[in-house]
């Protein structure tokens, strides 16, 4: 019965480390682990302790996705450079531009945030949603560029471009002209 208990006991926290904050590679126990008493786990196999390898492309924590200024660093250091990249060192608040559109008209601008929609026909263009809930692309001429190549829905990306509230997309950030581009990143945030 207490072979049992220590066998589950095992299994369930394999299970919890494979899952929780702990990571795997901090796991002591291995999934080849047997039971020799009541209170001691045998070595792997092998004869040897060993810790569970983590995935090379583990998943990102929740406090890199919740943080904008990492997932910019990420994009503008690690990320695809699309077009001429990004030069402006300053980003316009999505929500300040479409307070009032005029001001910012036919200007380039540099926005960022989580892509929240990549284009499906052509991949002309990607969404980024504000804090408050409006939408403003980053939006390439058709055929110029296919981002279904580079970026993903969860993914932070960077770009600059000229100002158009009355683009084919609606308000819109045209990157392949004025020296325009974008830094797509390379963390896949959960989509928020």
């Amino acid at each position: 019965m207490t072979r049992l208990f220590i066998a589950s006991f095992l299994a369930f926290a394999l299970i919890a480390c494979s899952g929780s904050g702990t990571t795997q590679s901090d796991a002591k126990i291995t999934a080849d682990a047997t039971v020799k008493s009541d209170s001691k786990v045998a070595q792997s196999d092998s004869g040897a302790d060993s810790k569970v390898t983590p995935k090379a492309d583990a998943a990102p924590t929740p406090s890199e996705c919740a943080d904008p200024k990492k997932l910019a660093a990420d994009a503008m250091t690690k990320g695809k450079k699309v077009f001429n990249g990004v030069t402006e060192t300053v980003s316009t608040d999505i929500d300040t531009i479409l307070a009032d559109p005029k001001k910012f008209e036919g200007k380039v601008v540099r926005i960022e945030g989580q892509i929240i929609e990549v284009c499906t026909a052509q991949g002309c263009f990607i969404k980024f949603r504000s804090k408050t809930g409006k939408e403003l692309s980053l939006k390439v001429t058709d055929g110029a560029f296919d981002f279904r190549k580079a970026a993903a829905k969860g993914r932070y990306a960077v770009g600059q471009g000229v100002f158009a509230n009355l683009g084919s997309h609606g308000s819109q950030v045209q990157i392949d002209t004025a020296g325009g581009g974008a830094m797509i990143g390379t963390i896949d945030c959960p989509y928020i």
